[in-house]
């Protein structure tokens, strides 16, 4: 690595790192709370640190503690949330709780400006004993305090503040992302942050990574995970694929972005998710016709709304491409409890005449050809790739218009979408 990148890198890392101090004080401040927890905990039951801050992989302005309440398997799971919830309570009674879903529901308590989450699950010592997906973030803590050194860990902090910075970071549907887990596995798996950059820059999808080899070859994996760009094994549990969440856009980012930083570009580590999607709006605003939908963000947590938004906007753009209105780019975000969906569009109004497609012109195909003229009495007729088209008027003409026709059929919309609250706006180009 030349020196020049060396010493911005030991620069980067003093920027984003938490001193040794700050990290017996997180562990400190963590143990403090279990402590407290302990005395309100059922029989047979078990409160332990995990997360970031167990490992010691936490970034300096990311302070979130972790800590899980471990059950036996006789604990039913439709009780989590009433004894997580009744801990919480005794435990913490002036502090603010919100409840959240995930696979489990967990309690999240706000302490100034750090937050704890409390996160019920079962007492498993293998994955094979594991009832949900949570289960497993346990054995996620102690695989990872086995195997990654501590001088590794800066590795991984610059690994996490690389994705935080392009709004790659996350295994939320929002992102489709790269988990934290996920970059520390990376770092076990190449040894160091540069290096997983050169492989990076190397990946061809479908990427697969086996560190602890839980398969005799790549193609086992690749037939079991089939639908996904990346497979990175679990070490704990070899019927999961970590990164099933990264979407291959994503993948092709990351590969864009370790090609700058072996190139010698330190300025792809500055911005956030929110910078990054404000750049890329203003990158689609001068490359062509823009509209947006936008409308309140409804009450439901947030994978449950951005798999609708996500599902909405593919509904969107099958619409428009049926109606010949070719869609470049799409971006989603949400602002100030407001959810927006960008569309750019190649053009914003399209001829009066449209080609309509009818069957192959073929000798023991007669019949359906002059069936198809039949139904299209007043149009004009041409022979292209070997089927017939009738030219006839376009129904829908203009982008707005089209956005209108898809909106009023329900089956495009979500059922936590109003269609009375989206509105359409044509956003001009910059």
């Amino acid at each position: 690595m030349p020196k020049q990148m060396e010493s911005a890198f030991k620069r980067l890392i003093l920027e984003i790192a938490p001193s040794e101090n700050e990290i017996k004080e997180e562990k400190a401040f963590a143990n403090s709370l279990i402590k407290r927890i302990k005395s309100h905990l059922p029989k047979n039951s078990r409160a332990l640190l995990a997360g970031s801050v167990a490992k010691g992989t936490f970034l300096k302005d990311s302070k979130d503690v972790d800590i899980f309440l471990l059950f036996s398997k006789s604990v039913e799971k439709e009780k989590f949330e009433g004894i997580v919830k009744k801990i919480a309570a005794k435990t913490f009674p002036t502090e603010k709780k919100e409840t959240h879903y995930a696979e489990h529901p967990y309690v999240r308590i706000k302490f100034g400006n750090r937050k704890m989450d409390l996160v019920p699950a079962y007492d498993i010592k293998t994955a094979e004993e594991k009832a949900s997906a949570v289960d497993r973030s346990v054995l996620h803590t102690k695989y990872i305090l086995r195997k990654l050194q501590n001088s590794k860990r800066a590795d991984v902090l610059l690994l996490k503040k690389l994705f935080k910075a392009n709004g790659l970071y996350g295994a939320e549907i929002r992102v489709e992302g790269f988990s934290g887990y996920l970059c520390e596995l990376l770092i076990i798996k190449y040894g160091s942050f540069i290096n997983a950059m050169r492989a990076m820059v190397k990946w061809r999808i479908p990427v697969v990574i086996d560190i602890e080899k839980h398969y005799p070859t790549a193609t086992l994996p690749m037939e079991k995970f089939r639908l996904s760009p990346l497979i990175v094994i679990d070490p704990v549990d070899k019927q999961r694929n970590v990164s099933a969440i990264v979407s291959e856009a994503n993948i092709k980012r990351a590969k864009t972005i370790a090609k700058k930083i072996i190139s010698g570009n330190i300025g792809v580590f500055s911005g956030s998710e929110k910078e990054f999607k404000e750049k890329e709006l203003k990158k689609m605003m001068k490359t062509g016709t823009i509209y947006a939908l936008s409308f309140p963000k409804p009450n439901i947590v947030d994978d449950i709304l951005w798999g609708q938004m996500k599902r909405f906007s593919k509904n969107i753009v099958t619409g428009l491409e049926h109606l010949e209105f070719k869609v470049k780019n799409i971006l989603l975000r949400e602002e100030n409890k407001t959810c927006e969906l960008y569309f750019g569009l190649k053009e914003d109004e399209l001829g009066p005449k449209m080609l309509l497609k009818g069957p192959p012109i073929r000798n023991d195909l007669k019949k359906n050809v002059v069936t198809f003229k039949k139904a299209h009495k007043k149009a004009r007729f041409v022979k292209k790739s070997g089927h017939i088209f009738a030219i006839v008027k376009r129904r829908i003409i203009t982008a707005n218009d089209a956005f209108k026709l898809i909106l009023s059929k329900e089956q495009n919309v979500p059922s936590h979408i109003s269609v009375a609250n989206i509105k359409i706006k044509k956003i001009e180009k910059n």
